[in-house]
């Protein structure tokens, strides 16, 4: 067999009387790209060449690419290409999924022999340089959606060395939402006359043929409506059918820590068992620095220069064995975990030798290989399983299986029962293993005598390694990257990525191990400057809802309208719909908190939606949601909904736009749906709430300038308040609201602030400016640079920041605020704490000063200041414009019963 495998480096195919008989292998996984299969020299696919079956599972083809030993790199590649050119057609003209693979020949049903490629580049950029060739203009862009780039799977000899062979793998994926009743007609390149001829292809049994000017087309064309309705029908149906990962997040946390909440090293001495690793699997391999290994058994023979130890031996410190050096000791067992003091650090052993290691010389361990190593495996794990030296006395066997196992004889599995029989059984054992490989993994294990139930109980294996990092990442009180996390399907998740520039992604471990707590006092400090904003009028942050949950402050109050919100919400995923994208509103009087409502209800959901808010609306708006949306999912594991919060939109209309981009974006990317994916939660102002929800009256709520008795006795026992805050008759918002909105209450208040107020001042004269802006325009600011330079001062120049300059100039200083301001730079700008404080503050101005709404508006036009701006939107001017051409809807009345502008 070694001879044979010697020979067999030179890429020289034998004949098969002269190689070994090879075992029966799964391909891999179809349309997956992270799964990391290996392939094993001679062994046989377990699929037969098939034409279409039930359209959704694969039909398959086997092409070995002979002669490339001799034929020119150019003619190499268009047989390559040709023969997908072949295969492509065919399974769209078939409305059948289907999976080409170079490499495998097809003469011996399957055989796997691999191909030399020394540029993976080459065939990718062959490929997209002739799809133009091969496919009609008009189809080419379909073409390109439904002809997956190739795939590389590596190809090892059977005593697991790899010669650098790979099968070459092809997916044709003719979704029903790209192609419906599209048909390729397609080119072929004549290697004889070095000349393109039109073709067209279907799926023929095992082989594709050419019905191009035939009758068969003619009754093709005929039956072509039909058969795309069948292929729609068997995605719907396969999509209902597929097994959910419900809760899986929750059953690998509770295996991983006992049905702890979080990971705890005192309870478990933590093992792990390593399986082969593809380099694409590393980016997902952080939580194994959130865990501190007592051992971990390395079974991948590259592990030090593409696997698990070169990202692991980054962060923490591992002594390195292999398993000969534990078992030549002599002595008592606790004597020699004494000597060799296992607990300091993490022992790594590489149990199937180390390619790069201490000049290793080994070959990789097979089912043949010498009793002698194989025994030093068994051996070293009976020494590591003993009672004195599992220092806790309760040890958690972790297997992370990232390949597939097949054999019964495998190192792997012999190391696995080894546990099973040290362990005495499987109770203190973890399998994280993807769903295909578990269906081998158990077969093989079933054969070994394991029932099937009590190994599903302690398998997860409906989790993307991507979910598995997230979920255990998330259990570390304060994670070594402070990651911050999205939630996922079944319960687990993934880290965020930065790539979502349009929406401000509320995560769920937001504001969690930021590192602030650490110092008490900052803490505090920073506890009250966040709540004296929020009730002073400023809108809430993500901090206020932390504080309340985490029992730093007291409860949220929960507005009447939250019950009804929620259900709208969480029975959406529910409930089936022709659209991927559902629409609530939120329609509210300005100021009577629907911004807050609707962030508190987002904070609650957090881990059940993906919660983003709508920052602002660029071009590839829809990508960076689907993006959020298909984060560390896919149409196999299925989608977590998300839930976006669109606030103070202008009309109805710009929401009802994004929901058709939104639409257009899960299209373009053949996102399966049979509720709804993606939940706009449109909090809009209104001048009158009730009214603007009969719009959509079963998918609205209103909330009004009006407190119900229930919601005024919550504000009434906020005594929290008063006792933290010196000064808490000083937070409007929060009075205004306790309150009940009383107008009484409000004038006394303005009344009180501008008293003796100097109307010809620089500051007065902002204070107007600011009053008739808020009183007529939505979120209107004044950027604090333009007021710092309209009132000829700097907060440098006097002593303060400019977060004080408002307070250190003096007047008003109670009813302004601060607030972020996103435009096309982030800036601080200035406003009237509550909508309700201009419309007086106008009142009082002109009964008391003379300065009627007019007066105030031709002076704020000749303010050359605002104007000399070299940003065609800058926001002070749009506001201006807003004031000055906009009419408003008077609160009671009908269409044409507005307000005038000044």
């Amino acid at each position: 067999m070694r001879s044979a495998d010697k020979e067999n480096v030179s890429g020289k195919p034998l004949s098969s009387s002269q190689h070994p008989t090879g075992k029966m292998c799964m391909p891999c996984p179809f349309d997956n790209f992270s799964d990391g299969t290996l392939y094993t020299r001679y062994n046989i696919l377990n699929v037969l060449e098939t034409g279409p079956f039930n359209l959704i599972h694969p039909a398959h083809e086997f092409k070995l690419l002979t002669n490339i030993e001799k034929g020119l790199e150019e003619d190499i590649m268009m047989k390559f290409s040709n023969e997908v050119s072949r295969f492509a057609p065919a399974c769209r003209k078939s409305h059948t999924n289907g999976t080409i693979h170079f490499g495998v020949r097809d003469n011996l049903r399957g055989e796997i022999e691999g191909i030399k490629v020394s540029k993976k580049e080459a065939y990718v950029d062959h490929l997209n340089k002739l799809i133009g060739k091969y496919f009609n203009e008009q189809y080419t862009s379909v073409a390109k959606a439904c002809v997956k780039e190739p795939r590389f799977a590596e190809v090892l000899l059977q005593n697991g060395t790899p010669p650098h062979m790979f099968v070459i793998e092809i997916d044709v994926v003719p979704k029903h939402c790209i192609c419906d009743t599209k048909y390729f007609c397609t080119n072929t390149y004549k290697y004889k006359s070095k000349s393109w001829k039109k073709a067209a292809f279907i799926q023929d049994g095992a082989s594709s043929k050419n019905i191009q000017n035939t009758k068969e087309f003619e009754t093709f064309k005929g039956i072509l409506t039909s058969l795309a309705d069948y292929h729609k029908r068997a995605e719907e149906e396969y999509k209902l059918k597929q097994k959910k990962s419900i809760n899986e997040g929750l059953k690998l946390v509770s295996l991983l820590t006992g049905n702890r909440d979080s990971l705890d090293s005192s309870y478990y001495d933590y093992y792990i068992l390593v399986s082969r690793c593809h380099p694409s699997q590393t980016s997902h391999l952080d939580f194994l620095q959130e865990i501190k290994w007592f051992a971990v058994l390395d079974f991948d023979f590259e592990s030090e220069m593409n696997g698990v130890f070169k990202t692991k031996k980054k962060n923490r410190n591992a002594k390195l064995y292999f398993p000969d050096y534990h078992v030549n000791k002599v002595g008592l067992v606790s004597e020699q975990a004494e000597k060799l003091k296992l607990h300091q650090d993490t022992n790594w052993i590489f149990c199937n030798s180390g390619s790069d290691f201490k000049g290793n010389n080994e070959l990789p361990l097979d089912p043949t290989s010498s009793q002698d190593r194989t025994a030093c495996v068994r051996k070293i794990i009976s020494f590591l399983s003993h009672k004195d030296v599992k220092q806790s006395g309760k040890v958690l066997m972790v297997f992370l299986l990232l390949s597939t196992v097949e054999d019964s004889a495998d190192p792997l599995t012999e190391a696995f029962m080894t546990f099973y029989r040290e362990l005495k059984g499987l109770e203190y054992m973890v399998i994280c293993i993807g769903a295909g490989p578990y269906q081998q993994w158990k077969d093989v294990l079933h054969a070994r005598g394991l029932s099937e139930e009590a190994l599903s109980n302690k398998c997860v294996s409906n989790l993307t390694l991507q979910m598995v990092n997230g979920t255990i990442i998330k259990l570390k009180s304060v994670a070594q990257f402070s990651e911050r996390l999205l939630p996922s399907v079944g319960r687990s998740s993934i880290p965020k990525e930065d790539f979502m520039a349009a929406l401000e992604i509320l995560c769920e471990n937001e504001c969690k191990d930021t590192g602030i707590g650490k110092d008490a006092d900052k803490f505090t400090n920073f506890l009250k400057e966040r709540e004296e904003v929020f009730y002073r009028g400023g809108k809430a942050s993500w901090w206020n809802f932390y504080f309340s949950t985490e029992n730093y402050t007291s409860d949220f109050i929960r507005r009447d309208g939250y019950e009804k919100l929620e259900h709208l919400i969480v029975s959406s995923p529910n409930s089936a719909n022709q659209s991927p994208v559902k629409i609530i509103n939120l329609y509210h009087h300005p100021g009577c908190g629907g911004t807050t409502l609707a962030m508190h209800i987002l904070w609650d959901l957090q881990k059940r939606f993906r919660c983003a808010v709508l920052k602002n609306k660029p071009s590839d708006f829809g990508t960076q949601l689907t993006t959020l949306l298909t984060c560390g999912a896919n149409n196999d594991t299925g989608y977590l909904p998300v839930l976006l919060l669109v606030d103070d939109s202008e009309e109805q209309e710009n929401v009802y736009f994004l929901q058709k981009v939104i639409q257009a974006a899960i299209t373009d990317k053949c996102i399966m749906y049979i509720t709804p994916l993606v939940i706009i939660l449109n909090c809009m102002r209104s001048q009158n709430p009730d009214e603007s929800s009969t719009i959509n009256l079963l998918n609205s709520i209103s909330l009004k300038h009006m407190l119900s008795e229930k919601e005024q006795r919550a504000f009434d026992q906020k005594k929290y308040i008063e006792k933290v805050h010196p000064n808490p008759d000083n937070f409007y918002l929060f009075m205004i609201m306790k309150k009940n909105f009383d107008p009484q209450y409000i004038e006394k208040v303005v009344k009180s602030t501008l008293h003796n107020l100097t109307t010809a001042s620089k500051l007065a004269q902002l204070v107007c400016y600011l009053t008739l802006l808020n009183s007529r325009v939505r979120t209107p600011t004044v950027s604090i640079s333009l007021c710092e330079e309209f009132l000829g001062t700097n907060s440098q120049e006097i002593g303060c920041s400019k977060d004080k300059l408002i307070e250190k100039t003096g007047i008003c200083s109670n009813i302004l605020i601060y607030d972020q301001v996103h435009e096309y730079t982030r800036y601080k700008g200035l406003h009237i704490i509550h909508p309700l404080i201009p419309s007086h503050c106008l009142t009082e101005l002109k009964l008391t000063y003379d300065l009627p709404k007019s007066e105030i508006t031709l002076q704020l036009l000749k303010e050359d200041l605002f104007y000399e701006t070299l940003l065609k939107q800058d926001k002070l001017i749009r506001d201006i414009q807003t004031l000055l051409i906009t009419r408003q809807h008077k609160e009671h009345g009908n269409e044409s019963d507005t307000w005038f502008p000044p």
